[in-house]
């Protein structure tokens, strides 16, 4: 299971047995492989050559794509799982990319998770010079909250529970379930 367990939970109560997942920024399969084990339909995307190959050794549907270029089956899968994956693209791309997600989630019940670095803390926007999302030292972009919402209406979606959280690093993430309109 995925490293945000609460989000996982969550994400799948709101799905039917044997829905059909894309997970997009799916690293080595990990999460796919819970959830092929729970009966799932699942596939995935990845940028890195090494992680796609490690995936389709454990058997998995995977396959290397930069998510900027995204171009799922149209209106096929229940849900998209992407989970920290989003965090190295600037808004404008992030805009390109749900706009493939839209296009790719079965419209009215299509299920987005979305979770990424934002700027919302203040000490850390204190740091930022400039509105908008800042860059951190790993070539990760902090999103403004209102902005990122924003992006997501403009793409279609309607967001129905968001939430934010802390990791070890004292990175502030937030974690978006929204739906297809």
């Amino acid at each position: 299971m995925p490293a945000d367990l609460e989000s996982a939970q969550t994400f799948l109560s709101h799905l039917s047995a044997h829905a059909h997942i894309l997970e997009v920024g799916c690293g080595n399969g990990e999460t796919l492989e819970g959830w092929k084990r729970l009966g799932f339909s699942v596939e995935g995307y990845e940028a890195s050559a090494e992680l796609t190959r490690e995936a389709q050794l454990k058997g998995l549907d995977v396959q290397q794509r930069d998510l900027r270029l995204l171009s799922p089956k149209k209106e096929f899968y229940d849900a998209v799982w992407c989970h920290q994956a989003i965090a190295t693209f600037t808004i404008d791309e992030c805009h390109r990319i749900l706009g493939s997600l839209f296009k790719a989630l079965r419209p009215k019940t299509g299920l987005l998770f979305i979770s990424f670095l934002n700027s919302s803390d203040a000490a850390k926007e204190a740091l930022n010079s400039t509105p908008g999302p800042s860059r951190s030292q790993d070539g990760r972009y902090r999103h403004p909250l209102p902005a990122f919402f924003s992006l997501l209406r403009q793409s279609g979606f309607t967001v129905f529970l968001h939430g934010s959280r802390q990791d070890a690093a004292q990175d502030s993430w937030t974690a978006i379930f929204a739906r297809r309109s």
